[in-house]
């Protein structure tokens, strides 16, 4: 991520692994960075260590610029380690394990709130008619993350409402996966207050 006012040139720049067998990806000519801009690269499989690894960043001239602390990550899921904030300064205390972000934002240190208006939710079930003891799937999409700085720096949470005759209500909380996406499912249970007649639900 670029956070200053011009073009940042990174050809040439290393990308590598401390350990193992030290894979390192050299950056191409065209490895601009505009302002504002996100620049992702991927490598070869097998680029990093699931254990006791530490990534490191050096310039055209081998000098290190940049380097994790030493991490860990046994899971191949949407989590990896990142910036706390976009465009920190150097630290390798700066770095925290959480849900991926690839070209976007890890989280802005001064910043002003999200704009929701410019945030769009589907949702569906995967049928229209159920009988009571019947399960509903609901899924749906979100178009984009949305983060909040206080108390503490972190993804917010989809709520989803569902609402029915005779006062029924369940709410559930998750987070969209890394494709944006999300999917529960809900038992119309008699026995929790489910009866028969419309039910809505909202995001």
């Amino acid at each position: 991520y670029n956070p200053t006012e011009k073009s940042v040139n990174l050809s040439g720049w290393q990308i590598s692994s401390s350990v193992g067998q030290k894979k390192t990806l050299t950056l191409p000519p065209s490895a601009i960075i505009k302002p504002g801009q996100f620049l992702v690269y991927s490598n070869q499989i097998l680029w990093f260590s699931d254990i006791s690894e530490q990534v490191v960043l050096k310039d055209k001239n081998g000098e290190i610029i940049d380097q994790t602390q030493v991490i860990s990550d046994k899971k191949n899921d949407a989590n990896s380690w990142q910036r706390k904030y976009d465009g920190l300064i150097s630290d390798s205390n700066q770095w925290i394990f959480r849900m991926s972000s690839p070209g976007s934002s890890n989280g802005k240190l001064f910043g002003g709130p999200t704009n929701l208006t410019e945030l769009t939710t589907s949702v569906t079930t995967d049928k229209k008619d159920y009988l009571l003891d019947e399960t509903v799937t609901i899924s749906g999409n979100v178009s984009k993350r949305v983060y909040q700085e206080k108390p503490s720096f972190s993804q917010q949470e989809l709520t989803i409402n569902v609402d029915g005759p005779a006062k029924f209500q369940q709410s559930f909380t998750m987070y969209p996966d890394a494709n944006l996406k999300f999917k529960t499912k809900i038992k119309l249970d008699p026995v929790l207050g489910a009866t028969l007649g419309t039910y809505k639900v909202d995001v």
